[in-house]
Protein backbone atom coordinates (compact mmCIF):
# COMPACT_ATOMS: atom_id res chain seq x y z
CA UNK A 1 0.00 0.00 0.00
CA UNK A 2 1.14 3.28 -0.57
CA UNK A 3 0.44 6.52 1.35
CA UNK A 4 0.91 9.64 -0.11
CA UNK A 5 0.28 12.90 1.87
CA UNK A 6 -1.26 15.92 0.25
CA UNK A 7 1.05 19.42 -0.23
CA UNK A 8 -1.27 20.90 1.76
CA UNK A 9 -1.52 18.27 5.03
CA UNK A 10 -1.48 19.67 8.43
CA UNK A 11 -2.49 23.14 10.18
CA UNK A 12 -2.99 26.39 8.00
CA UNK A 13 -0.81 28.79 9.11
CA UNK A 14 -2.48 30.93 11.18
CA UNK A 15 -3.08 27.43 13.88
CA UNK A 16 -0.09 26.52 13.12
CA UNK A 17 1.61 29.78 14.49
CA UNK A 18 -0.22 30.31 17.34
CA UNK A 19 0.80 26.64 17.92
CA UNK A 20 4.53 27.07 17.64
CA UNK A 21 3.78 30.26 19.88
CA UNK A 22 2.66 28.81 22.22
CA UNK A 23 5.85 25.48 22.67
CA UNK A 24 8.19 28.73 22.25
CA UNK A 25 6.70 30.20 25.91
CA UNK A 26 6.93 27.10 27.55
CA UNK A 27 10.13 27.37 29.08
CA UNK A 28 9.91 31.09 29.98
CA UNK A 29 6.49 31.22 31.32
CA UNK A 30 6.98 28.49 34.06
CA UNK A 31 3.95 26.82 34.47
CA UNK A 32 2.26 30.20 34.42
CA UNK A 33 1.10 29.98 30.40
CA UNK A 34 -2.32 29.51 29.92
CA UNK A 35 -4.70 29.52 26.09
CA UNK A 36 -7.77 30.92 26.09
CA UNK A 37 -9.86 28.12 24.65
CA UNK A 38 -8.31 25.34 23.26
CA UNK A 39 -5.22 26.30 21.05
CA UNK A 40 -6.56 24.15 18.50
CA UNK A 41 -9.15 21.31 17.92
CA UNK A 42 -7.09 18.70 18.15
CA UNK A 43 -6.90 16.81 21.10
CA UNK A 44 -3.21 14.96 20.70
CA UNK A 45 -1.66 18.53 20.64
CA UNK A 46 -3.50 19.92 23.21
CA UNK A 47 -2.90 16.91 25.53
CA UNK A 48 0.41 17.42 24.72
CA UNK A 49 0.69 21.46 25.83
CA UNK A 50 -1.08 19.92 29.14
CA UNK A 51 1.45 17.72 29.88
CA UNK A 52 4.06 20.55 29.48
CA UNK A 53 2.14 22.37 32.02
CA UNK A 54 0.16 24.54 29.43
CA UNK A 55 -3.63 25.12 31.09
CA UNK A 56 -6.98 26.41 29.00
CA UNK A 57 -8.70 28.97 31.18
CA UNK A 58 -11.93 30.53 29.61
CA UNK A 59 -12.65 34.08 29.75
CA UNK A 60 -14.67 33.49 32.86
CA UNK A 61 -11.95 32.07 34.67
CA UNK A 62 -9.11 34.86 33.85
CA UNK A 63 -9.95 36.90 37.03
CA UNK A 64 -8.84 33.64 39.25
CA UNK A 65 -5.46 33.38 36.99
CA UNK A 66 -2.36 33.44 39.41
CA UNK A 67 -0.51 36.69 39.41
CA UNK A 68 2.09 36.73 36.54
CA UNK A 69 0.52 34.35 34.08
CA UNK A 70 0.48 35.16 30.11
CA UNK A 71 -2.48 34.27 28.56
CA UNK A 72 -2.53 33.12 24.88
CA UNK A 73 -5.03 34.64 22.65
CA UNK A 74 -5.36 31.97 19.84
CA UNK A 75 -6.05 32.46 16.23
CA UNK A 76 -9.91 32.25 15.90
CA UNK A 77 -9.39 36.20 17.84
CA UNK A 78 -11.60 37.58 20.80
CA UNK A 79 -13.55 40.58 21.09
CA UNK A 80 -12.61 44.37 22.33
CA UNK A 81 -13.56 43.58 26.28
CA UNK A 82 -11.61 40.67 26.14
CA UNK A 83 -8.13 42.85 25.34
CA UNK A 84 -10.10 45.20 28.20
CA UNK A 85 -10.48 42.19 30.42
CA UNK A 86 -6.77 41.36 30.45
CA UNK A 87 -5.68 44.44 30.81
CA UNK A 88 -7.81 45.13 33.89
CA UNK A 89 -6.31 41.89 35.65
CA UNK A 90 -3.43 42.95 35.11
CA UNK A 91 -2.10 39.94 32.74
CA UNK A 92 -0.23 40.01 29.66
CA UNK A 93 -1.12 38.49 26.51
CA UNK A 94 0.40 36.86 23.61
CA UNK A 95 -1.97 37.36 20.56
CA UNK A 96 -2.05 35.19 17.67
CA UNK A 97 -5.04 35.71 16.44
CA UNK A 98 -4.77 35.02 12.47
CA UNK A 99 -3.98 38.23 10.50
CA UNK A 100 -6.60 37.32 7.98
CA UNK A 101 -9.23 37.34 11.11
CA UNK A 102 -7.45 40.60 12.49
CA UNK A 103 -8.28 42.09 9.29
CA UNK A 104 -12.06 41.55 9.44
CA UNK A 105 -11.80 42.61 12.89
CA UNK A 106 -10.24 46.24 11.94
CA UNK A 107 -12.78 46.48 8.87
CA UNK A 108 -16.13 45.98 10.98
CA UNK A 109 -14.93 48.53 13.76
CA UNK A 110 -14.16 51.07 10.83
CA UNK A 111 -17.60 50.69 9.45
CA UNK A 112 -20.10 50.21 12.25
CA UNK A 113 -18.51 53.38 14.05
CA UNK A 114 -18.86 54.71 10.34
CA UNK A 115 -22.75 53.96 11.08
CA UNK A 116 -23.30 50.59 8.55
CA UNK A 117 -25.24 47.74 9.43
CA UNK A 118 -23.10 44.76 9.82
CA UNK A 119 -23.47 41.60 8.18
CA UNK A 120 -21.62 38.33 9.42
CA UNK A 121 -21.75 34.99 7.71
CA UNK A 122 -20.89 32.38 9.67
CA UNK A 123 -21.47 30.14 12.71
CA UNK A 124 -22.71 32.66 15.60
CA UNK A 125 -21.52 30.03 17.60
CA UNK A 126 -18.33 29.65 16.52
CA UNK A 127 -15.63 31.56 18.41
CA UNK A 128 -14.33 33.59 15.42
CA UNK A 129 -17.97 35.02 14.71
CA UNK A 130 -18.03 35.73 18.38
CA UNK A 131 -14.89 37.63 18.43
CA UNK A 132 -15.84 39.33 15.26
CA UNK A 133 -19.17 40.62 16.59
CA UNK A 134 -17.07 41.64 19.76
CA UNK A 135 -15.58 44.72 17.26
CA UNK A 136 -18.97 45.79 16.31
CA UNK A 137 -19.89 48.79 17.38
CA UNK A 138 -23.53 49.31 16.66
CA UNK A 139 -26.21 46.69 15.49
CA UNK A 140 -24.89 43.46 13.40
CA UNK A 141 -26.70 39.97 12.13
CA UNK A 142 -25.01 37.12 11.56
CA UNK A 143 -26.88 34.76 8.77
CA UNK A 144 -25.75 31.41 8.73
CA UNK A 145 -28.19 29.45 6.18
CA UNK A 146 -30.33 30.22 3.15
CA UNK A 147 -33.35 31.09 5.62
CA UNK A 148 -31.63 33.46 7.64
CA UNK A 149 -30.41 35.57 4.49
CA UNK A 150 -34.30 35.21 3.27
CA UNK A 151 -35.34 36.85 6.55
CA UNK A 152 -32.76 39.94 7.09
CA UNK A 153 -34.33 42.96 6.14
CA UNK A 154 -31.57 45.46 5.23
CA UNK A 155 -31.91 48.72 6.94
CA UNK A 156 -33.35 51.70 5.38
CA UNK A 157 -31.17 54.56 4.92
CA UNK A 158 -27.74 52.73 6.20
CA UNK A 159 -24.82 50.89 4.38
CA UNK A 160 -24.13 47.43 4.68
CA UNK A 161 -21.01 45.86 5.28
CA UNK A 162 -20.48 42.13 4.68
CA UNK A 163 -17.94 40.21 6.12
CA UNK A 164 -17.72 35.95 6.20
CA UNK A 165 -15.91 33.98 8.76
CA UNK A 166 -12.65 32.65 7.33
CA UNK A 167 -13.36 29.05 7.52
CA UNK A 168 -16.96 29.55 6.57
CA UNK A 169 -17.63 27.14 3.33
CA UNK A 170 -16.79 29.82 0.26
CA UNK A 171 -19.93 27.97 -2.02
CA UNK A 172 -22.37 28.65 1.24
CA UNK A 173 -21.02 31.96 1.04
CA UNK A 174 -21.84 32.38 -2.37
CA UNK A 175 -25.25 31.19 -2.20
CA UNK A 176 -26.10 33.46 0.86
CA UNK A 177 -25.15 36.87 -1.00
CA UNK A 178 -26.36 35.67 -3.99
CA UNK A 179 -30.18 35.18 -2.25
CA UNK A 180 -29.50 39.00 -1.01
CA UNK A 181 -29.24 40.06 -4.77
CA UNK A 182 -25.77 41.61 -4.13
CA UNK A 183 -24.32 42.10 -7.60
CA UNK A 184 -21.35 40.53 -7.34
CA UNK A 185 -18.12 40.99 -9.91
CA UNK A 186 -15.38 38.16 -10.83
CA UNK A 187 -12.44 40.13 -11.93
CA UNK A 188 -9.25 38.92 -13.44
CA UNK A 189 -6.29 40.64 -15.60
CA UNK A 190 -7.10 41.93 -18.42
CA UNK A 191 -10.32 43.77 -17.37
CA UNK A 192 -10.82 47.16 -16.89
CA UNK A 193 -13.79 48.29 -14.15
CA UNK A 194 -14.88 51.92 -15.07
CA UNK A 195 -16.00 54.46 -12.28
CA UNK A 196 -16.80 57.83 -13.85
CA UNK A 197 -14.98 59.76 -16.90
CA UNK A 198 -11.21 59.64 -16.45
CA UNK A 199 -11.27 57.44 -13.44
CA UNK A 200 -11.31 53.45 -13.90
CA UNK A 201 -9.11 50.41 -12.38
CA UNK A 202 -7.10 48.09 -14.62
CA UNK A 203 -7.02 44.53 -13.45
CA UNK A 204 -3.53 43.26 -13.97
CA UNK A 205 -3.60 39.98 -11.44
CA UNK A 206 -4.40 36.86 -11.11
CA UNK A 207 -4.55 35.50 -14.69
CA UNK A 208 -7.11 32.71 -14.93
CA UNK A 209 -4.48 30.91 -16.94
CA UNK A 210 -1.30 31.11 -14.51
CA UNK A 211 -3.18 30.70 -11.09
CA UNK A 212 0.08 30.26 -8.43
CA UNK A 213 0.14 27.08 -6.10
CA UNK A 214 2.64 28.00 -4.26
CA UNK A 215 1.02 30.64 -0.71
CA UNK A 216 -2.06 30.77 -3.08
CA UNK A 217 -4.02 32.99 -1.24
CA UNK A 218 -1.31 35.90 -1.20
CA UNK A 219 0.17 34.97 -4.64
CA UNK A 220 -3.16 35.10 -6.22
CA UNK A 221 -4.08 38.52 -4.45
CA UNK A 222 -5.54 40.98 -6.73
CA UNK A 223 -3.47 43.35 -8.12
CA UNK A 224 -4.91 46.78 -10.12
CA UNK A 225 -3.89 49.77 -11.01
CA UNK A 226 -5.97 53.36 -10.05
CA UNK A 227 -5.90 55.80 -13.22
CA UNK A 228 -7.05 59.33 -12.53
CA UNK A 229 -6.00 61.12 -15.72
CA UNK A 230 -2.38 61.39 -15.40
CA UNK A 231 -2.42 60.21 -11.48
CA UNK A 232 -1.99 56.26 -11.31
CA UNK A 233 -1.40 54.45 -8.14
CA UNK A 234 -0.93 50.71 -7.68
CA UNK A 235 -2.74 48.06 -5.50
CA UNK A 236 -0.62 45.08 -5.15
CA UNK A 237 -2.50 42.79 -2.11
CA UNK A 238 -0.53 40.42 -0.26
CA UNK A 239 1.84 39.01 -3.62
CA UNK A 240 5.53 37.55 -2.83
CA UNK A 241 8.27 37.77 -5.32
CA UNK A 242 6.84 34.38 -7.25
CA UNK A 243 3.72 36.24 -8.34
CA UNK A 244 6.04 39.60 -8.60
CA UNK A 245 7.92 38.00 -11.25
CA UNK A 246 5.28 36.57 -13.28
CA UNK A 247 3.72 39.99 -13.49
CA UNK A 248 6.56 41.34 -14.45
CA UNK A 249 6.94 38.73 -17.47
CA UNK A 250 3.34 39.23 -18.25
CA UNK A 251 3.76 42.95 -18.92
CA UNK A 252 7.52 43.10 -20.46
CA UNK A 253 6.08 44.03 -23.65
CA UNK A 254 4.08 46.95 -22.40
CA UNK A 255 5.71 47.74 -18.55
CA UNK A 256 3.45 51.26 -19.27
CA UNK A 257 0.50 49.86 -17.58
CA UNK A 258 2.69 48.95 -14.31
CA UNK A 259 3.91 52.47 -14.04
CA UNK A 260 2.44 54.25 -11.51
CA UNK A 261 2.76 57.61 -9.24
CA UNK A 262 1.74 55.85 -6.10
CA UNK A 263 2.62 51.83 -5.24
CA UNK A 264 0.54 50.59 -2.00
CA UNK A 265 3.39 48.17 -1.45
CA UNK A 266 2.76 44.42 -1.31
CA UNK A 267 2.46 42.16 2.11
CA UNK A 268 3.13 45.10 4.62
CA UNK A 269 6.70 45.27 3.24
CA UNK A 270 7.47 41.66 3.63
CA UNK A 271 10.97 40.93 2.54
CA UNK A 272 9.24 38.29 0.33
CA UNK A 273 7.84 41.07 -1.72
CA UNK A 274 8.85 44.30 -3.69
CA UNK A 275 11.54 42.85 -5.44
CA UNK A 276 14.02 45.14 -6.93
CA UNK A 277 12.81 44.01 -10.27
CA UNK A 278 9.07 45.34 -9.63
CA UNK A 279 10.09 48.53 -8.56
CA UNK A 280 12.38 49.30 -11.26
CA UNK A 281 9.24 48.68 -13.45
CA UNK A 282 6.65 50.68 -11.28
CA UNK A 283 8.96 53.37 -10.91
CA UNK A 284 6.88 55.01 -7.72
CA UNK A 285 7.25 58.36 -6.99
CA UNK A 286 5.94 57.55 -3.32
CA UNK A 287 5.52 53.86 -1.56
CA UNK A 288 2.36 53.14 0.96
CA UNK A 289 3.39 50.63 3.90
CA UNK A 290 0.30 49.53 5.28
CA UNK A 291 1.36 47.98 8.91
CA UNK A 292 0.47 47.76 12.20
CA UNK A 293 2.50 49.66 14.35
CA UNK A 294 4.90 46.65 16.84
CA UNK A 295 3.65 43.97 14.81
CA UNK A 296 4.88 40.49 15.44
CA UNK A 297 5.82 39.66 11.75
CA UNK A 298 8.57 42.73 11.56
CA UNK A 299 6.84 44.34 9.10
CA UNK A 300 8.32 45.85 7.08
CA UNK A 301 11.48 44.65 6.35
CA UNK A 302 14.56 46.60 5.85
CA UNK A 303 15.61 45.40 2.86
CA UNK A 304 12.80 46.70 1.38
CA UNK A 305 12.56 49.60 3.15
CA UNK A 306 15.99 49.64 1.76
CA UNK A 307 14.71 48.99 -2.20
CA UNK A 308 12.39 51.90 -1.57
CA UNK A 309 15.34 54.32 0.37
CA UNK A 310 18.17 53.74 -2.95
CA UNK A 311 15.83 55.00 -5.47
CA UNK A 312 14.87 57.73 -3.82
CA UNK A 313 10.67 56.60 -3.30
CA UNK A 314 9.01 59.07 -0.67
CA UNK A 315 7.71 56.05 1.80
CA UNK A 316 4.88 56.57 3.88
CA UNK A 317 3.75 54.47 6.03
CA UNK A 318 0.74 53.56 8.56
CA UNK A 319 2.70 51.86 12.02
CA UNK A 320 4.50 55.47 11.96
CA UNK A 321 2.15 58.02 10.72
CA UNK A 322 -1.04 57.08 11.01
CA UNK A 323 -4.25 57.02 8.60
CA UNK A 324 -2.80 58.52 4.96
CA UNK A 325 -5.33 60.37 2.97
CA UNK A 326 -4.36 61.31 -0.75
CA UNK A 327 -6.31 64.09 -2.03
CA UNK A 328 -5.55 64.54 -6.50
CA UNK A 329 -6.90 67.64 -8.40
CA UNK A 330 -7.65 67.51 -12.36
CA UNK A 331 -3.96 68.19 -13.15
CA UNK A 332 -2.18 65.71 -11.02
CA UNK A 333 -1.56 67.95 -7.97
CA UNK A 334 -1.16 65.72 -4.97
CA UNK A 335 -1.89 65.89 -1.83
CA UNK A 336 -1.01 63.78 1.06
CA UNK A 337 -1.93 63.73 4.55
CA UNK A 338 -1.27 61.63 7.89
CA UNK A 339 -2.31 62.18 11.57
CA UNK A 340 1.13 63.25 12.19
CA UNK A 341 2.15 65.21 8.86
CA UNK A 342 1.26 66.85 5.89
CA UNK A 343 3.40 66.81 2.70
Amino acid sequence: MEVKVAKTAGFCFGVQRAVDKVYELIDSCQDRLFTLGPIIHNEEVVNDLEKKGVRVASEEELKTLPEGSTVVIRSHGVGKKVYDQLKECGLSYVDVTCPFVLKIHRIVEKESKAGSHIVIIGDPDHPEVVGICGWCIGPYTVIRTKQDALDFVPPESKNVCIVSQTTFNYNKFKEIVKKQNLNVKIVEAGMRINIEKNLYFDVLWPDSQKMISDNAINNNSLVCKLNYNKFSMLFTGDIEEIAEKEIVSKYENNTSILKSTILKTAHHGSKTSSIEKILDVVKPQYAFIGVGENNTFGHPSNITIENLEKRKIKIYRTDKMGEICIKITKKAIIKINTKLNTS
